[in-house]
């Protein structure tokens, strides 16, 4: 495993994270082995970066990542636990705060090393006291760091004028071959600005594994997911510099996101998806097959329709209950 700095201030992170979406999560079916298990071989195999959210299962993967947290030989001071602040909870300071220790409680810890705002609140809400509540509580060390996720430019920078101590670490969002629209705008401005880069659903949903076998509610709602899946130009390309590498295509697809600059945090419902996500890192690109891949997927640049984040104009309560139907 290669490790590198989350943005210029941030932790030291492996340069591959593991997305804990699928932990307790009825929307992709049943996991192959056990959480624990997952975590487990996700740590022998150098991972440190892990990454979930209150709402994940309505807090179940944050319950089940701490179990496994907490187990006996975990060396914890080595693992960067990322978490979220569900949009209809960052409405006031004090509504975040109580938030975060729910999180702190579900997780079994002391802090939280990244806390991300998960998607940016309604306008009306107080976004300012929510970030100086933040920063109260790195002070207090409930958490190290501030990061956000589904964020705009400008929405960013919203941000950053509330902030008076601390600046944010990080950004998280969607990217992928099959969905590259964040290198419009928000790629470059995070790599000025020194602001690390961390992308979720690096493989599509599994799409670009080269697999589209399997059937669940979260791909079959997901327009990426279903474009990349039938995508014979992109599949094609991943296969043929995948075994110039004796690698996969899976592991082609997380090699040129880190190529990008970007960490990517694949999710995993087995050990064997751990096991291949880690050696991504072993593989080393060449500027031709970079330049490859970014032809073969260059039709995605301005293709949008992945995830939406909820309104800014949406109520928190009604947000809430939307999220609550569709069963995230």
């Amino acid at each position: 495993m290669k490790y590198t700095r989350l943005g210029k201030h941030g932790p030291k992170i492996s340069v591959i994270g593991l997305g804990l979406w699928q932990f307790g999560q009825k929307a992709w079916g049943k996991l192959g082995n056990t959480p624990k298990e997952i975590f487990h071989a996700a740590i022998r195999h150098g991972i440190t970066l892990y990454d979930t959210a209150e709402i994940y299962g309505n807090g179940l993967s944050e319950k089940l990542l701490g179990e496994a947290l907490n187990a006996e030989g975990v060396p914890r001071e080595e693992i960067i636990v990322a978490t979220k602040l569900a949009g209809f909870n960052a409405s006031s300071g004090e509504r975040a705060l109580r938030s975060l220790r729910a999180s702190l409680r579900r997780l079994g810890t002391n802090y939280i090393d990244l806390y991300q705002i998960h998607w940016p609140p309604p306008r009306w809400c107080k976004l300012c006291d929510v970030l100086r509540s933040l920063e109260e509580a790195i002070e207090k060390g409930l958490i190290r760091y501030i990061g956000l996720s589904n964020f705009s430019v400008r929405e960013v920078e919203e941000v950053r004028t509330c902030l008076r101590k601390y600046d944010i670490v990080s950004v998280q969002f969607q990217y992928s071959l099959a969905y590259r629209a964040p290198e419009k705008g928000l790629v470059p401005y995070l790599k000025r600005e020194g602001i690390g880069a961390l992308a979720w659903s690096p493989l599509a949903k599994g799409a670009l594994t080269g697999e589209s076998k399997g059937r669940n509610f979260a791909r079959l709602t997901d327009p990426v997911y279903k474009r990349a899946s039938r995508d014979t130009e992109l599949l094609k390309t991943l296969k043929e510099i995948a075994s110039n590498h004796n690698s996969t295509p899976a592991q082609i697809a997380l090699a040129w996101i880190i190529a990008k600059g970007v960490i990517p945090i694949p999710g995993a419902r087995k050990i064997s998806h751990v096991i291949s996500n880690a050696k991504a890192a072993d593989v080393a690109l060449s500027d031709d097959e970079i330049k490859r891949l970014d032809d073969a997927s260059a039709k995605y640049l301005g293709t949008y329709g992945g995830f939406s984040p909820l309104g800014r104009n949406i109520p928190c309560v009604i947000q809430k209950l939307m999220l609550r139907i569709i069963g995230i």
